[in-house]
């Protein structure tokens, strides 16, 4: 495991993207290919982000998927509550290529680490965990790996199939997925980090990787502290992009 811990580590690009494909993968979230440029090699690490650059401004998204070539991509959520994706999603639906600034972020996986690794993630914040999986799975890892993904209804659940073949692909590697709203025979009931407090039986061992909203971030950042985590085994880039005041 490495952490990005001075700027520039990893050089930072700004970058023209070809909008290569485009799918919806439930009511409300959609599947983003990009290509980056020929002749231009950017890399980044499983579990950084990227800003989309538009009319001024720059939006971040995680990179769902591990570097291994010049695809890039993106889970977006454009559901009614969210304006803001929405007109991203009518930009890139419009628009043949799209301006990008790459890799951002402090948190994520690059080597093998030395223990186990838990991901507690809700909604899209299952991108980076993707990444980082993926990233695992190329490593080779043969440590614990548990992965506890919530949502609202079974429909959230936007890759639902993935997990599995994920267990068929690591060694050690399992997978809790929760639901909030309503009670499902194959799924966990209430909140996500529940289902991993329940499941924790040696809370100092794994090292923690959090995908989801600031509040959602931090409030799993104080139930795992509280149930014995040390505090520096738990990773978010929420932590550093949305510190607490």
């Amino acid at each position: 495991m490495s952490e990005v811990t001075a700027p520039g580590e990893l050089p930072s690009h700004e970058v023209h993207c070809q909008i290569q494909q485009i799918e919806a993968l439930n009511h409300d979230v959609s599947r983003v290919w990009l290509q980056l440029p020929a002749g231009k090699r950017v890399q980044w690490h499983a579990g950084q982000y990227m800003m989309l650059n538009l009319n001024g401004e720059g939006f971040p998204f995680s990179i769902a998927n591990h570097c291994d070539g010049r695809s890039l991509e993106l889970h977006i959520r454009h559901g009614d509550d969210n304006s803001a994706a929405q007109d991203i999603m009518a930009y890139l639906e419009s628009a043949s290529t799209v301006s990008a600034t790459l890799p951002a972020g402090m948190r994520f996986i690059d080597s093998a680490p030395e223990q186990p690794v838990w991901f507690i993630c809700g909604s899209t914040g299952f991108a980076p965990v993707k990444a980082m999986v993926e990233r695992l799975i190329a490593l080779d890892f043969d440590h614990p790996v548990r992965l506890f993904w919530g949502a609202r209804t079974p429909e959230d659940l936007y890759l639902p199939t993935l997990p599995a073949q994920w267990k068929m692909a690591l060694k050690d590697f399992d997978f809790t997925t929760a639901l909030s709203d309503i009670r499902h025979p194959d799924h966990a009931e209430g909140l996500v980090h529940e289902a991993a407090l329940a499941a924790l039986n040696e809370p100092e061992l794994p090292l923690f990787y959090l995908g989801g909203s600031p509040p959602m971030a931090w409030a799993v950042f104080d139930a795992l502290v509280e149930e014995g985590v040390p505090a520096g085994n738990i990773h978010c880039d929420v932590f550093d992009y949305a510190p607490r005041d």
